[in-house]
Order: structure tokens, then sequence, then C-alpha cells
């Protein structure tokens, strides 16, 4: 080849050489980058995926065991009325879920302690009465604690 010929495609020629085989390294790295990166975005998704799968088995196991704390309240509900002779016959239960226009539920405004609620369903099922139930434990004239506050009763 003559020099004439050979010295411009080499002073032309291996620049353009250098860029194409920099541009295909480049291209390379970044794929793998991307490949990398799509690769972390997917474990991360499945991992909070199983995050939210967990916290929505917890919450209905929660949601289960409330329920039936419920309704054992509400069975001892009953039967106190039943025994203050209340006809609870036409009754429905207190609804959980929002009332329907249907079928209307009975709710009630304040909330019970579920140690009371157990103790005089207890004592309501085993026929005693209300000055049974009084006479057991303190005497019905302290009904307070704040003696032990240092406060007068």
């Amino acid at each position: 080849m003559p020099q004439a010929v050979l010295i411009p495609a080499l002073t032309y020629g291996l620049p353009a050489l250098a860029t194409v085989g920099g541009a295909i390294i480049g291209s390379r790295a970044s794929n793998k980058a991307t490949d990398a990166s799509s690769k972390a975005n997917t474990e991360a998704l499945n991992y909070t995926k199983e995050q939210e799968a967990a916290r929505r088995a917890d919450f209905a196991q929660s949601q289960q065991a409330y329920q039936r704390q419920w309704e054992a309240w509400n069975a001892q509900r009953m039967a106190l009325l039943q025994r203050y002779g209340v006809d609870v016959s036409g009754m429905q239960a207190p609804s959980m879920s929002p009332p329907s226009s249907a079928a209307p539920a009975l709710t009630g405004g304040s909330r019970i302690d579920p140690r009371t609620a157990n103790a005089l369903g207890a004592a309501a099922q085993g026929g005693q009465t209300v000055a049974d139930i009084l006479g057991r434990g303190a005497e019905p004239s302290q009904w307070n604690d704040w003696t032990q506050y240092g406060l007068p009763a």
C-alpha cells in the first residue's frame, strides 16, 4: 500500500475505530447497569408484596379474634337482657359493619370493659341478682380507688 494512503487511513481510521469500540463498550456497560437496576427494582417490589401479604394476614387474624371476642360479649349481653326480662326474640345483634336500611342494628353509645361484661354475664347466667353481684368483693360504698392517690373518698 502506498504511504499516501496508509497515513491518512491510520490518522483518521484509528480514532474512528476507537470511537466505535468505546461506544460498543459503553453500550454494554449501560445495558448491564439497566439490567441490574431492573433486577433490584423487581426484588424490592417482590419483598414489598410479601410484607403486604403478611400484614394483611396478621390483620385478618386479629380481626377474627376480635370478632370472636365481640360475639362472646354480645352473647353475654343478650343473656343479661333475658335475665332481666327483656324480650330479645325480635332483637338483632348489633352489626359490626355499617348498618343497612333494610336491617337497622342496635348500637351502644359507650364502651364496656370486657372483664365487667364477662362477670355480669356469668352472674346473670348463674341466676344471681344485682344485689348478689354488688355483694361480691369490696363494699358498695368503696366504689372508687381515690384513697390510693391520697384523695378523700
